[in-house]
């Protein structure tokens, strides 16, 4: 059988299996949906139960709105590998969009202990944090990611309008200068942060 024969070729010649989650993951980053699924396709054939497969096909089924797929895939990358902070990530995203904040912000929170230097894990945290009406712990995490990123405009308006929700006037006043000195004009506009 078919089946048979691609898994020996994954037992015989395990980087070819890499190179084409590699490349699926790549893909699906870079927002290539039906190239990114070719090749977790053919991935799965040499190995369908390899964790990266399951971690890179989570995010592709979350851009195409299929959330409880997506979950499943997440927990299946996070039942071979629980530390893996990217899965983690976008589990919390997943459960973000699903409407369970406590749940996201609990995996958020798993991802900044394993990756405290990731500047999208502290920001994804403070957009939750800030979803769940939890102001200060948006804020401080809104702050963690613009130390470890500063150029970050989501980050800088997120935490402009934190400011600016708990009254802090002059702050907040000074992150959306700051957010809008780094952002197109027309951006701007859209945001809704000016004329």
């Amino acid at each position: 059988d078919a089946r048979r024969e691609l898994r020996k070729v994954a037992l015989l010649a395990p980087e070819l299996v890499a190179a084409r989650l590699e490349l699926g993951c790549l893909l699906v980053q870079a927002g290539q949906a039906a190239a990114a699924d070719r090749e977790l396709r053919r991935a799965a054939e040499l190995d369908p139960d390899h964790a990266t497969l399951h971690r890179c096909r989570g995010p592709l089924l979350r851009q195409r709105g299929d959330l409880s797929s997506a979950e499943q895939q997440l927990r299946r990358a996070l039942a071979k590998d629980p530390t893996d902070a990217t899965a983690l990530y976008e589990l919390g995203l997943v459960l973000a969009l699903q409407g369970r904040a406590p749940q996201a912000l609990h995996e958020l929170h798993r991802v900044v202990a394993r990756r405290p230097r990731w500047a999208g894990g502290h920001f994804a945290l403070a957009f939750v944090a800030a979803r769940l009406d939890r102001t200060e712990q948006a804020e401080q995490a809104a702050k963690r990611a613009l130390r470890l990123k500063p150029d970050d405009p989501a980050a800088r308006l997120l935490l402009a309008d934190l400011c600016a929700h708990q009254g802090k006037r002059a702050e907040a006043r000074r992150h959306y200068r700051r957010f809008l000195a780094r952002v197109p004009p027309d951006l701007a506009h859209e945001q809704g942060r000016v004329g």
